[in-house]
């Protein structure tokens, strides 16, 4: 038997490089990805393994995710990846912000987020609700990086 022919049949795909974040990852699997408000908002996702809240806690090409919709949360929950970090993090002010903007969109669990000076990162539940907590927790990150026009959405 052909060894190519054999790996061939292993690979969910192959767009003949080894980036992330381009539709195929470098193992050959397909990233998941969706689109969201009429597909304007195109993304791909992944899971880093668990670590202390980082914003460089995700590969490369993407960052932790800024969840912007209703729809995508559910999606993002579908994926059932259990807790795990979200890219916002509360200022010295107490709001919470991904370093450059607020959430235009939340879904915080009741009594979160948390008014506490420590609990100043916030991550998802399985329930799909937002919470906060020490950023020096050790969680997966939910990743998130621009899905490119190569690959179809929605489709």
């Amino acid at each position: 038997m052909n060894n190519a022919i054999g790996n061939l049949a292993a690979e969910e795909c192959d767009d003949g490089n080894l980036n992330n974040g381009d539709g195929c990852t470098s193992a050959c699997t397909v990233e998941r990805g969706a689109c969201f408000g009429d597909q304007l908002l195109c993304r791909l996702y992944t899971r880093s393994a668990s670590a202390a809240w980082s914003l460089s806690g995700c590969p490369a090409g993407y960052s932790p995710a800024t969840i912007e919709s209703r729809e995508e949360q559910q999606y993002v929950q579908g994926l059932e990846w259990g807790s795990a970090w979200l890219g916002w993090r509360a200022e010295p002010n107490a709001s919470f912000t991904d370093g450059v903007r607020s959430p235009v969109f939340s879904a915080w669990h009741e009594d979160h987020p948390s008014t506490s000076p420590l609990q100043r990162c916030a991550y998802m539940l399985p329930s799909g609700a937002w919470s906060s907590t020490l950023c020096t927790e050790s969680l997966p990150t939910i990743c998130a990086a621009p899905q490119p026009h190569t690959v179809q959405c929605g489709g």
